[in-house]
């Protein structure tokens, strides 16, 4: 225990040299800094991972930049870990040593199952949660937030999305304004505006907080302005209830998936030569937005 403990130290603080808080995505990439608290947690913990094969292997801390012993390291790693961590630990190890790495291929296959629930499975797994968890996971749901989303809720005229991407004016189309905006924070700091069901509004803002309290998740603090369930606990009391109601779960994250699924029915529903959404490409844009995300390779994972 406690030479773990003095391993995530010493990644700690050999990381340290590369992480700079406040920078925007763009500038952290082109500097070549890590910006983000989750993704220095992560580098932090494959960078642990690879100390102790290191120290497993009595390769001495001045031989740990040496190519070959990287390269051996990730090979070794194809056989044990999926593809994206794999991925991620290629890229922590690159950074932090200042090497190129070659991109291999994990030999675990990453089975890609269906992630999204029905719509009577999801009101049967609402029915076996507290009134705080239900609203986050009818936000989950009917928004598209992610667990930690829940923690930075806001209302649209209190707080404007992030200003250095362009915005698609059809996102929403097709829910007949029966909606109210409103904006999380969600990956590198993204703030977007999210559409909540009027009759969600309602019971979203009896649990706004007279004032606002920081909370943490996952080593993440967020200034939270509404009582409700967030982050790794929220998910935690999904998982729960949903084995409960359905024996089975496949995390809070497949409400995500069924929002996709539901918003990319609307819109290609409105594909139309003379409207707005002319092309299921442009349907898919206006649903990565909406998602957060600004790659279409991305949205294609939540429609499976």
């Amino acid at each position: 225990m406690k030479k773990n403990l003095n391993l995530m130290h010493e990644a700690r603080r050999i990381l340290s040299r590369h992480v700079e808080h406040g920078l925007i995505k763009a500038e952290a990439k082109f500097r070549g800094k890590i910006a983000s608290i989750g993704t220095e947690r992560n580098y932090r913990s494959c960078l642990a991972q690879y100390l102790a094969w290191c120290e497993m292997n009595g390769i001495s801390p001045e031989w740990r930049a040496n190519l070959l012993n990287l390269n051996s390291y990730l090979e070794e790693r194809t056989e044990w870990v999926k593809q994206k961590t794999l991925n991620q630990e290629r890229q922590a190890l690159q950074l932090v040593f200042q090497q190129e790495l070659p991109v291999l291929r994990s030999m675990n296959p990453n089975v890609l199952t269906k992630r999204s629930y029905r719509y009577d499975e999801f009101k049967t797994i609402v029915n076996h949660q507290e009134k705080r968890n239900q609203i986050t996971t009818w936000l989950a749901f009917f928004s598209g937030i992610r667990a930690h989303e829940a923690a930075t809720m806001l209302p649209r005229d209190e707080r404007e999305p992030s200003q250095h991407r362009h915005w698609d004016e059809r996102r929403f189309s097709g829910m007949n304004s029966q909606f109210e905006l409103y904006t999380v924070v969600g990956k590198g700091g993204l703030v977007r505006e999210v559409a909540v069901p009027r009759w969600l509004v309602k019971t979203l803002e009896q649990t706004r907080r007279l004032v606002p309290i920081v909370v943490s998740d996952r080593e993440i603090r967020y200034l939270s302005h509404y009582n409700i369930g967030l982050g790794h606990a929220w998910s935690q009391s999904f998982s729960t209830a949903s084995k409960s109601a359905l024996g089975w779960s496949r995390g809070g994250h497949g409400l995500r998936h069924s929002y996709a699924k539901w918003r990319l029915k609307v819109l290609v529903n409105l594909i139309s030569e003379n409207g707005p959404i002319k092309s299921k490409q442009d349907a898919l844009k206006i649903l990565s937005e909406e998602l957060g995300h600004f790659r279409l390779d991305i949205i294609y994972a939540y429609l499976r």
